[in-house]
């Protein structure tokens, strides 16, 4: 795993993006994954219809279409509108491998395929180089690998219902980020709304 730099103050650890350095053979074996996980997911229709990050045919050029979209219907019906923005923060590292492997479950990865993507989440093993110096190997006990083609699928699959943690809210997802939308003639009636759900 390679560190490699975000944003603000290069001496604070917390700046910086852990990247996996994979193998030749590891990522021709994961792009053959990927591609046969998509197509299973696309032609069963898994993933959530605003999520405009990392799969075919969504960019976020789409997602900021459709956001306009629903700010200029707002304005045409003579509502306020309301857009909350969230980015959850080191997401990629937080990614529960219990509730990962459940969820390939649901979605209907049984068998010998889940046993697979059982056996490559759970055990991981890394270690970090940084100017020529090497760390120990430690066990990775959460988290999918950044810098992976399969890690950014395995991600949406993760997050792919969190939009069914409201129904008042209207959902435009990119990965990390999420855009909750809302709209409402009263604005003293929009914020009590807002507030109430995002408690």
């Amino acid at each position: 795993m390679v560190p490699v730099y975000k944003k603000d103050s290069q001496t604070s650890v917390g700046n910086y993006r852990p990247i996996s350095l994979l193998s030749i053979f590891n990522k021709i074996l994961e792009k053959l994954i990927s591609n046969r996980l998509l197509k299973f997911l696309e032609k069963e229709n898994v993933f959530f219809k605003g999520q405009f990050g990392f799969h075919p045919k969504h960019s976020t050029d789409y997602a900021i279409l459709s956001i306009i979209d629903k700010v200029q219907k707002a304005v045409d019906d003579c509502e306020l509108s309301y857009g909350l923005y969230l980015d959850f923060s080191i997401a990629f590292d937080r990614v529960d491998h219990e509730i990962l492997i459940d969820k390939l479950e649901y979605y209907r990865i049984r068998g010998l395929a889940k046993a697979w993507f059982t056996s490559y989440l759970k055990n991981r093993k890394q270690m970090v180089t940084v100017n020529g110096a090497t760390s120990d190997l430690v066990t990775v006990p959460c988290g999918i690998p950044q810098g992976s083609v399969l890690g950014t699928i395995l991600f949406l699959l993760y997050i792919n219902d969190f939009h069914k943690c409201s129904s008042l809210f209207d959902f435009h997802l990119f990965a990390v980020d999420a855009n909750l939308f809302y709209r409402h003639r009263d604005i003293a009636i929009l914020r009590q709304h807002i507030n109430t759900e995002l408690k």
